[in-house]
């Protein structure tokens, strides 16, 4: 999904700099620059604030019922609870 977004924004930045090098059609081109320009920072944004860390203390997680299919690899994930913190890890089945 994030590559499909950044090739988006990236076309609509390359799209508004002709728009605005044909000079008839500034109004759009300036309209395809904020557009571009905004969904290539945001999801720069997205990518950056939800990068997966590592726990914090391994040895008090819980393992849980749920599973999940992650979309980027195709594993599936197990979840992990630590009660102390209420902090969840998501580990992926090897």
């Amino acid at each position: 999904m994030r590559k499909f977004c950044y090739t988006i924004g990236w076309a609509a930045i390359v799209g508004g700099v002709v728009c605005l090098l044909t000079i008839v059609l500034i109004p759009i081109g300036i309209c395809l620059l904020v557009f571009g320009a905004g969904i290539v920072i945001l999801t720069a944004i997205e990518t950056w604030k939800y990068v997966r860390r590592p726990p914090s203390s391994a040895d008090n997680f819980v393992p849980t019922d749920e599973k999940y299919i992650d979309d980027e690899t195709g594993k599936i994930m197990h979840v992990y609870y630590n009660p102390s913190t209420g902090e969840r890890d998501y580990r992926s089945e090897n």
